[in-house]
């Protein structure tokens, strides 16, 4: 008999998620700002950023992992989390390494996400010198028309997962968020 492992996700949270997910754009109507406010006060989690749809914090129990929020059932995330689960089963690894790795995903009741996934760094280069990337960047541009989503990748959708080459840091372009839905 297996035992299944521990859910990276804090107990509670999701609910929270649930109670506030809605359509569209989440930053403009007040519902980030209530969120933030009830995950500090019940959790104490510091937030690392958010954006149209999502919250990022950094997990309070492993500090390489982040837990990112999707509070939209419309937003693109979804479908690129989903993408990249299928991807790992056809893409090149010198393409899979520009992607984020995920530990965990849950879609919820009424459409919201939570995510835990590696934490990355902000980028200093985010159009990528690297022909993997921009190689990848196409690829991941074409699958979000698939969908019918909308290209979103820049700067604040991109990161850097740092690593050590021979003894020196070399940034990996990491392509965190690139799909929005259709307007």
């Amino acid at each position: 008999m297996t035992t299944k492992p521990a859910s990276l996700i804090p107990h509670g949270l999701s609910a929270i998620v649930i109670k506030n997910t809605c359509s569209g754009f989440v930053s403009t109507d007040g519902i980030i700002n209530s969120v933030k406010a009830e995950i500090r006060q019940k959790y104490g989690f510091k937030a690392l950023g958010d954006g149209a749809y999502s919250i990022v914090y950094a997990h309070p129990d492993h500090k390489n992992k982040v837990i990112k929020l999707t509070l939209s059932r419309t937003d693109g995330y979804h479908q690129y989390i989903e993408w990249i689960e299928l991807a790992k089963n056809f893409l090149p690894k010198s393409y899979q390494r520009h992607l984020p790795k995920i530990f965990e995903t849950k879609k919820l009741r009424r459409g919201g996400r939570i995510t835990v996934l590696e934490r990355l760094s902000p980028s200093k280069d985010w159009c990528g010198n690297n022909p993997h990337y921009n190689s990848i960047s196409e690829i991941v541009k074409e699958a979000g028309h698939q969908y019918r989503l909308c290209f979103d990748l820049n700067m604040f959708n991109s990161m850097a997962r740092r690593s050590k080459s021979n003894g020196q840091r070399k940034d990996i372009q990491v392509i965190t968020d690139p799909w929005c839905e259709s307007f």
